[in-house]
């Protein structure tokens, strides 16, 4: 039997006719409505790279807004905070020097072309996500493209990157996407050369560069961090401008900065509960507790991690993909700042366990309610509201948030959370297929290890 080309066997009549072409209908055109509807959208977080563009191309000070941002402990949204607004450029000088050449551009074109770079973002990621998913069956690649491409499309966070924000984090996730199709090909230095990029332009996400190393990868790691090194570090002391980048980053994990809601990180939940801010009343003022208490939940997903993601690569891409994306989604929850859009990156992890509903879904009871599990998690997150329940419903704009009313600030956070623990039941089901199989002698709902 085959569910979306995932699975080995015959294909199955309905399958093979109807619901292919329903699937790549549905993608073509919300692609299109996407394409033509985000087109004009405010690209709010897009004028803070074109002005780092501007500011690295005419001898300017990139990091000068950031600085008054840290000086005033703004935060977003804050009320002390100047029409709400505590955006800046905090990135290392990759992201300016690679846009200075769109400076040269009025900014309603180099926010055009900007688009086009995060429309390409998305297609070649739905094309990465499949490749790797279906390194060991390539006849259902492109149908499995189509569908990763109509859950991306489907998936707030990169609705919202698309439209309203153009934040790079499609890019991220672009190259994050890469690195999972090059590592399940063993192609492990072009692996290591997309993740040295992400590492490059937000450096937290070497925690996943540590995946690499614990893989067994030494090649791939080593190729990440020349390449962090060389695109990341290299440029920040050539410009002389490592101390400010320290700076500005240290502020922005700081207890003031995301101690705004715009954070849904575990940190930023525990700032709101345990220490004096603008936007909540905390249960206590234990600022030492947030400290301990972000060791000791921080030790724990990583440990957990640890004890489900094994040492083998001799895996099924599916096995490898869901490891990868349970990696991901551990470093959101342990960082400091987690924003709504930073969630693009569980597509990753949503994306392969998508991948295992579909293999088993003409098999197994689980693998269809996994399947709508994934669809919740995919469609929930455009539910009217959960926006600004986020926020306390502004609550705070006229007095701080009490608890336990202040507990609906973490609204995304939980949602991560939920995701991981989809991610963490779906891998060791998975495996306990994968094992079955292997004792009776079949690979139909497990698949192969990834290519050589």
């Amino acid at each position: 039997m085959t569910t979306f080309g995932l699975s080995g066997g015959r294909v199955d009549p309905l399958i093979g006719t109807w619901l292919p072409r329903a699937v790549w209908a549905a993608a073509v055109l919300l692609f299109l409505v996407t394409l033509v509807g985000s087109a004009r959208a405010p690209a709010v977080d897009f004028l803070e790279y074109y002005g780092a563009g501007l500011m690295i191309r005419t001898g300017g000070d990139i990091y000068g807004q950031a600085r008054i941002v840290a000086a005033n402990h703004y935060a977003m949204f804050a009320p002390n905070t100047p029409n709400g607004n505590a955006s800046a450029y905090v990135y290392p000088p990759l992201v300016a020097l690679a846009l200075a050449p769109l400076s040269v551009l009025p900014l309603t074109e180099a926010s055009l072309v900007w688009y086009a770079v995060l429309i390409v973002s998305v297609l070649v990621t739905a094309y990465a996500l499949a490749d790797a998913l279906t390194c060991s069956r390539p006849s259902g690649r492109w149908l499995a493209f189509a569908a990763i491409l109509l859950g991306l499309l489907l998936f707030k966070p990169v609705r919202g990157a698309l439209g309203y924000t153009r934040q790079i984090d499609l890019v991220l996730l672009m190259l994050l996407a890469l690195t999972l199709a090059a590592f399940t090909r063993r192609r492990d230095v072009a692996a290591g050369v997309c993740l040295g990029l992400v590492v490059a332009i937000k450096p937290f996400f070497v925690v996943i560069a540590l995946f690499l190393l614990w893989k067994g990868s030494l090649r791939g790691f080593i190729a990440a961090g020349v390449t962090a090194t060389v695109l990341g570090l290299v440029p920040l002391v050539l410009l002389g401008l490592l101390g400010d980048y320290l700076s500005v980053v240290a502020y922005w994990g700081s207890p003031a900065f995301i101690a705004s809601p715009v954070s849904q990180s575990f940190t930023s939940m525990l700032v709101r509960l345990f220490t004096e801010n603008q936007f909540t009343r905390p249960v206590l003022d234990a600022p030492w507790l947030v400290t301990a208490l972000r060791v000791v939940y921080s030790v724990a997903v990583v440990g957990l991690v640890l004890t489900i993601v094994g040492r083998s690569r001799t895996r099924d891409a599916i096995d490898l993909a869901l490891e990868y994306g349970l990696v991901v989604s551990a470093t959101l929850l342990i960082g400091p700042l987690a924003e709504e859009s930073h969630l693009a990156y569980l597509a990753v992890g949503l994306s392969a366990a998508a991948a295992v509903a579909a293999a088993r879904v003409r098999c197994s009871r689980a693998a269809r309610w996994l399947g709508v599990g994934v669809v919740v998690m995919t469609l929930g997150l455009l539910t009217p509201g959960l926006h600004e329940l986020s926020w306390g419903f502004w609550r705070y704009e006229i007095e701080p948030i009490p608890f336990p009313a202040s507990l609906v600030t973490g609204t995304y956070l939980y949602i991560q959370v939920v995701i991981a623990a989809l991610l963490v039941v779906t891998l060791r089901w998975w495996r306990t297929g994968c094992a079955e199989a292997a004792q009776g002698g079949s690979h139909a709902v497990c698949g192969n290890a990834s290519q050589n």
